[in-house]
């Protein structure tokens, strides 16, 4: 699942064409998606004090634009479908 996690999070980092303006900030988005890879919820993890209201909802509106795949088989991870990625541009 951390592949996954991290490959979602380089195919999200690499749209944000307006970087610059959340350069030094970040966002912590909790993922929650059903088994065929759609997405359910994402929204921002409120006990993370870091959060920039700005960059969190770019994050999540480029998140509910991504396309993706069924999430992998993991008999070790019982909550397979729910994950968070740190977005830092």
């Amino acid at each position: 699942m951390d592949i996954y996690a991290s490959n979602l999070k380089k195919s999200i980092q690499s749209r944000f064409y307006d970087i610059g303006l959340y350069k030094g900030k970040e966002c912590e988005i909790k993922i929650t998606l059903n088994d065929d890879g759609k997405l359910i919820s994402a929204i921002p993890n409120e006990k993370n004090n870091n959060n920039d209201k700005k960059l969190c909802i770019r994050g999540m509106e480029l998140i509910e634009k991504t396309q993706f795949l069924p999430t992998p088989e993991d008999d070790l991870t019982s909550n397979k479908n729910v994950f968070s990625i740190i977005i830092r541009p």
